[in-house]
């Protein structure tokens, strides 16, 4: 993996390589990735100071479950599909340990060859939401499928391969 620093290398034009734990499980190429989105809601807090005057500051609030949204080419793989009625039937067991890689361009091999550029694991990933774009018939676009995966925590992965801790200090 990149170094990260004074000199961080720009991803362009990378693939997405998203593959649940647990043998067997299959795996998927994506061409795009829109959203990542992790979030802490804002609490505003009121109190009085020593001197009687209201003061306000902004406190760390509850924190919302992240989610990833992908998208790849349509193609005849009902695996994604079973996933997700898996977890519209309430199964529990649809939550799975992931890992989504970013690598350079390139061919899609299935796994992709070389290091990825950038990893993130999702913890208890499920996809929550399929949604296939508009195709016609007779038409030459291919069409999209847009997945978004929710997911109970989001963790960025070291140069190493080790989990990151946090590298921000005060």
């Amino acid at each position: 993996m990149p170094q990260t620093g004074a000199n961080p290398v720009i991803l362009s034009a990378p693939r997405f390589y998203f593959q649940p734990s647990g043998g067997g499980k299959p795996a998927w190429n994506f061409s795009e990735m829109s959203n990542i989105s992790t979030e802490v809601d804002i609490s505003e807090f009121l109190y009085c100071d020593a001197d009687g005057a209201i003061q306000h500051t902004k406190q760390y609030g509850k924190t919302v479950p992240p989610s990833v949204t992908l998208v790849k080419p349509m193609d005849n793989d009902r695996a994604l599909w079973a996933w997700h009625m898996s977890v519209q039937y309430g199964n529990q067991l649809a939550r799975l340990d992931s890992t989504l890689s970013v690598y350079l361009p390139g061919s899609p091999d299935m796994p992709p060859q070389g290091q990825p550029m950038f990893q993130w694991i999702l913890e208890k990933a499920w996809p929550s939401k399929l949604d296939v774009s508009s195709m016609r018939a007779g038409d030459t676009e291919v069409g999209k499928l847009t997945v978004t995966f929710a997911c109970d925590k989001i963790t960025v992965l070291g140069a190493n391969g080790s989990v990151s801790g946090p590298a921000f200090s005060a």
